[in-house]
């Protein structure tokens, strides 16, 4: 989580985290980097943070994205998809 939480504004990452359980707004926190993060570059810095490799990474931050999708509220997910930009929203299905 922590490679999509780097990427969100501090509003948006108090809102998500604000919205999960427990056991996963404990996950909602780290530094913030901003700009652009496309697809490929979630998967790198998964596979960084997590020292896995590349297909891994991959199978990782789509848990993450799918577990993002099924928790959130609607109006909350929303704004994450739209922050993160197209090609990302798309991997919360």
């Amino acid at each position: 989580m922590g490679a999509l939480v780097a990427r969100m504004s501090p509003e948006l990452a108090e809102r998500v985290r604000r919205s999960l359980p427990p056991a996963l707004a404990a996950h909602v926190h780290g530094p913030r980097f901003g700009g652009a993060l496309d697809v490929a570059e979630l998967y790198a810095h998964v596979g960084e943070l997590e020292d896995v490799a590349p297909e891994t990474a991959q199978l990782h931050a789509r848990a993450v994205c799918g577990a993002l999708a099924r928790s959130l509220p609607r109006a909350v997910l929303a704004a994450l998809r739209r922050e993160l930009g197209p090609e990302i929203a798309a991997t919360f299905g």
